[in-house]
């Protein structure tokens, strides 16, 4: 301090920035301007990447340049590394208590339909198809973005397997979605559905009593206008783990699209083809 006043430094006020028009800014003067555009430039930063992460996500399944990596991979890749995105974003897909393929693509109705090999099914999948697989233990899955939504229309997903089950029996549906942990499971049987739940940041459908594989698993499921609790001093996520716990509910109903092993489907083909829900039975 004494060196400072011998300077005369701590009586000199701040010294204005003088300008090439005359003007002149006081150095305190410009801190608030420099906070307020570092807030901003932040705030766009963040809403950016917000943008980013969701279009990501939406390209997984949707849009003509659906997984360019994947698309321009070798045709009908065989590495499961190749296609294993298409499990890892928004995913649904039903199962079907049927032996022919075909029965099913005539109950979707789907147009230009063609077969083709589990590969290239699901390559087919990300741009605006559904893929059924060829019979797998007594089941036929069918996988595509074209499903409907729960957590844009659950009555959609209701009025879909209500229809398909009057036609071809049992029927399951299945969605995840990992950025948002929204997830839904549902199954109907000769046109009635017995249990139907989604989540999409609220519940959507809760119809029918929690079956007992779901009760084994510990699937936490809530009340329309319930919200989830964590428990105390806990780090668990209730809703991603139901999340997570949605393809190990699939392995104990029917089969888990993940855990395939299409290596032993070839040779068995598929059928892959556009939907539209509008051309759904009626």
């Amino acid at each position: 301090m004494r060196e400072l006043h011998s300077f005369g430094l701590m009586n000199r006020p701040f010294q204005p920035l003088a300008m090439a028009d005359g003007t002149s800014i006081v150095f305190n003067e410009l801190a608030p301007l420099v906070l307020l555009a570092g807030f901003f430039l932040l705030v766009g930063a963040a809403v950016a990447m917000v943008a980013f992460v969701c279009r990501q996500s939406r390209l997984r399944l949707r849009g003509p340049g659906a997984g360019q990596a994947i698309l321009d991979s070798p045709p009908w890749s065989s590495d499961r590394s190749v296609w294993q995105p298409f499990f890892d974003g928004s995913f649904r897909w039903l199962a079907v208590r049927c032996q022919d393929s075909v029965e099913v693509q005539t109950a979707l109705r789907l147009r230009n339909p063609r077969l083709c090999s589990w590969e290239e099914g699901l390559h087919r999948a990300m741009d605006h198809r559904l893929f059924i697989s060829p019979p797998m233990n007594g089941w036929i899955l069918v996988m595509g973005a074209d499903l409907p939504d729960p957590s844009e229309d659950a009555d959609a997903c209701f009025h879909l397997i209500s229809r398909l089950s009057r036609v071809l029996g049992e029927v399951q549906f299945f969605s995840i979605n990992r950025m948002f942990n929204h997830h839904a499971w549902a199954l109907a049987d000769a046109g009635r559905v017995r249990r139907g739940y989604a989540w999409a940041g609220q519940t959507v459908w809760n119809q029918g009593v929690p079956t007992q594989v779901e009760l084994a698993l510990r699937l936490p499921t809530y009340d329309y206008c319930e919200l989830p609790q964590r428990a105390f001093l806990s780090y668990s996520d209730p809703l991603g783990t139901a999340t997570e716990k949605v393809t190990a509910l699939a392995a104990r109903w029917s089969v888990d699209p993940t855990t395939v092993d299409f290596r032993r489907l070839r040779g068995n083909p598929g059928i892959s083809g556009k939907f539209s829900f509008r051309s759904s039975p009626h």
